[in-house]
């Protein structure tokens, strides 16, 4: 079953959980640039030949708001932030990647609140620029929650975001005085997991530049896995949705111990 809530950013499509008993957890899925929430979830079933759907888990696509597009010559996109280029020596939109994650972050907060499910049990990720944005808002904006996904995408090696949680990190770490030897700060970090995957023929977005992204994460302790996709270029993948569905099951599982079935297909 799929439905339509309104949020105060846009439209959101949301997928129901196949049981019909209280959900358990909560998946977040960002669209890439120029796209909407009903037209990642159309692309996503048909990439996996049925619904990406989960028996206890509803999956939600936010759609972004409207906002010139630098890319598009100044052209009004639906889009989570602007880009000057895309490398990964473009400097980020600091100040839209701040109010639209503030903004999400809301509307999680309220989801939470009227459906009882807690963070802990959110997972909250993205495709291209939708990961992008979910890799901000997972590890600064809600880093209580269970785990974070990106699928094609990228972060610039210099992005404030690594700033943020180093800070973090530090706040979590124990006083110490100066005599006393640091260690491992990382052993104080305390962020979600991560779940990375990129075809290796992305013409769009080098393999490399996600290689990178996510490597300068796991400096920072997070615990995660990244798939490189053979034969995949800018896209998305059965095989990758797959292993995307099993990890979101094991790592909300860990939270709810409830039991999962595969994705549905016709």
């Amino acid at each position: 079953m799929t439905g339509i809530v309104e949020s105060s950013i846009g439209r959101m499509v949301v997928t129901c959980a196949l049981k019909k008993k209280p959900a358990k957890g909560m998946v977040y899925f960002l669209h890439g640039a120029c796209d909407n929430g009903l037209g990642l979830k159309s692309w996503i079933d048909k990439k996996i030949n049925g619904k990406f759907a989960f028996s206890h888990f509803p999956v939600m696509y936010p759609t972004s708001p409207i906002k010139s597009y630098t890319l598009h010559e100044g052209k009004e996109e639906q889009i989570w932030f602007d880009q000057l280029s895309l490398s990964p020596n473009s400097p980020e939109d600091w100040g839209t990647i701040s109010s639209v994650g503030t903004e999400l972050s809301r509307i999680i907060r309220n989801s939470v609140k009227q459906s009882g499910i807690p963070p802990e049990n959110t997972i909250i990720g993205g495709f291209s620029m939708g990961g992008a944005m979910a890799l901000h808002l997972g590890y600064r904006f809600q880093s209580n929650i269970a785990g974070v996904f990106a699928l094609s995408s990228f972060l610039p090696p210099d992005s404030r975001l690594f700033e943020d949680m180093e800070l973090q990190t530090l706040l979590n770490a124990p006083q110490m005085n100066t005599a006393q030897p640091k260690g491992d700060l990382n052993t104080y970090a305390k962020f979600p997991k991560l779940f990375m995957a990129h075809g290796h023929r992305d013409p769009i977005v080098p393999l490399r530049w996600a290689k990178s992204t996510f490597h300068e994460f796991r400096r920072r302790g997070v615990d995660g896995h990244f798939y490189t996709i053979q034969n995949t270029q800018h896209t998305v993948s059965k095989q990758e949705l797959t292993l995307l569905h099993k990890w979101i099951v094991d790592t909300l599982n860990d939270k709810t111990k409830a039991e999962e079935a595969t994705p549905e297909t016709e």
